[in-house]
């Protein structure tokens, strides 16, 4: 039916260079993130949760304690002498393949530097939409532990005030438990890691902590790879239009060389908006709405994010209550060689 009108198409695009999965592309490295809920009105940040700690309480039914006024390097002292002192089959393991002084590795990158999506978390739970009222859950990576032995923390997620002391001092084990299980059994997801660190930081027994680390360590990692990451740069084209029966309108860019926080263009009677995580350029979500109508459409990270990841086109399109016209949002994404494009 749309393809039967004349259009008035009015467009923005929006260049975002994000990593997108490639399957030529070579391993680039393993991380930790944390589920963010963002406000939708002012976009700032209203709490943060290490996906290890999220899964402890959610997944396991775990109570996590906190260790009162000690900061995220204290805390990582402490659960690496529990593990010395309780678990020797982590500890052996930890010894013989990462034994590594992890304050002497730690990078952090501002924001003139981004993290690499690390595609290898394998999700069973992910936090509720009622958890973020009027506001939007998306995973962000937060560290990325690179194959030269270095590991890169986004600064601005690292040291952000929603993410407590508690999760420095989880994500931080957390590396340290993936780099034994990666080199020594081969892991190529994190799911038996983060199994480890709910564990670690649960308030079980040390008993049932170390029966439940060496079950872990003893079954071996479910199936499902990190996926490779593609080393070209990557764009995404975001493209708004409206379709009525009406003359074609030129075509209007925008063109944005840098992560874009929201880009917004209202024009007919709809509102189109297109956001994205200033830290690492992921979408967070495409919305059209139409002016005083109430009616809405809306792609949110959990469906959106997924589709990127493949190199798939979305669209999204809401029809007017009150014209007869459409409006359109297309994204799709395009690899960077060179000084050409060419689309995925």
């Amino acid at each position: 039916m749309i393809q039967a009108l004349m259009s008035k198409s009015i467009a923005i695009a929006a260049l975002i260079l994000i990593p997108l999965v490639g399957e030529a592309g070579p391993r680039v490295g393993n991380g930790g993130g944390a589920w963010i809920c963002r406000e939708k009105a002012t976009l700032q940040v209203r709490w943060m949760m290490l996906t290890d700690l999220f899964e402890a309480r959610t997944e396991h039914g775990f109570h996590v304690p906190i260790y009162g006024a000690k900061n995220g390097w204290q805390i990582y002292t402490i659960k690496r002498n529990e593990i010395a002192q309780h678990y020797p089959k982590l500890q052996n393991l930890i010894e013989a393949h990462a034994p590594m002084d992890i304050a002497s590795i730690l990078r952090t990158m501002d924001q003139q530097g981004t993290l690499t999506v690390v595609n290898d978390g394998l999700y069973a739970v992910r936090p509720a939409p009622s958890m973020c009222d009027e506001g939007y859950i998306y995973f962000a990576q937060i560290a990325n532990f690179v194959e030269d032995d270095r590991l890169l923390v986004a600064e601005s997620l690292w040291l952000h005030p929603q993410f407590s002391e508690l999760d420095r001092g989880a994500l931080l084990i957390h590396e340290v438990v993936y780099k034994a299980l990666r080199d020594g059994f081969g892991d190529r997801n994190s799911v038996r890691t983060r199994r480890i660190v709910a564990a670690l930081f649960s308030d079980r027994s040390v008993d049932e902590k170390n029966e439940r680390i060496e079950t872990i360590l003893e079954t071996p990692a479910p199936p499902g790879e990190e996926s490779s990451v593609a080393l070209d740069p990557v764009r995404v084209v975001c493209s708004a239009r409206i379709f009525a029966d009406l003359a074609p309108a030129p075509i209007e860019t925008v063109v944005l060389d840098r992560y874009m926080h929201q880009l917004m263009k209202k024009t007919e009677g709809f509102n189109f908006l297109v956001l994205t995580d200033a830290n690492d350029g992921k979408p967070i979500f495409l919305q059209i709405d139409e002016d005083g109508q109430g009616a809405t459409a809306l792609l949110e990270a959990p469906m959106l994010l997924p589709a990127f990841l493949i190199n798939q086109s979305i669209s999204l399109k809401l029809r007017s209550k009150s014209k007869r016209q459409t409006a359109v949002l297309d994204c799709w994404a395009e690899t960077i060689i060179g000084r050409s494009t060419r689309r995925r």
